[in-house]
């Protein structure tokens, strides 16, 4: 059998009140996520803006 070397598989992580500390989010970018996405369910927009802003282009 001749496998694909890069792997398909994607690490999609949300991003909610207990990983909108900086700290955290560097840490979950450098263990490999792929995709994010937001739960603004228990937060408003301005508590999410500045954290996520440092990574966003």
């Amino acid at each position: 059998m001749n496998y694909n070397r890069y792997t398909r598989t994607k690490i999609i992580a949300t991003i909610g009140p207990a990983s909108l500390n900086e700290v955290i989010l560097e840490k979950m970018i450098l263990a490999g996520m792929d995709v994010c996405r937001i739960n603004g369910s228990h937060g408003d927009h301005a508590m999410m803006q500045k954290p996520l802003r440092r990574f966003v282009n």
